[in-house]
């Protein structure tokens, strides 16, 4: 199954198309445009936790969709992850 969902998000990506992925989705469109996977993310933190809740800002690209519909390139948001 993850062998179609990575073909058609390859396949999405080269017609450039928009992609929404949540979850376990983001992990799975990141492997499909060969990112990089940290299986213990406290391995990869400069605090070394593997359990945060924390505000970031998340960039979208400008012009985009996305930023069209958020009004805005740059929004903060709390991501709360845990190991």
């Amino acid at each position: 199954m993850r062998a179609v969902e990575i073909t058609i998000v390859r396949a999405a990506s080269a017609l450039d198309k928009p992609l929404l992925a949540i979850c376990s989705g983001i992990q799975l469109l990141n492997v499909a445009l060969d990112g990089t996977l940290h299986q213990h993310i406290g391995d990869v933190l400069e605090d070394d936790e593997s359990r945060w809740d924390k505000y970031h800002a998340v960039d979208v690209n400008a012009g985009s969709r996305v930023a069209r519909a958020m009004s805005t390139e740059r929004r903060p948001l709390i991501s709360s992850l845990g190991a």
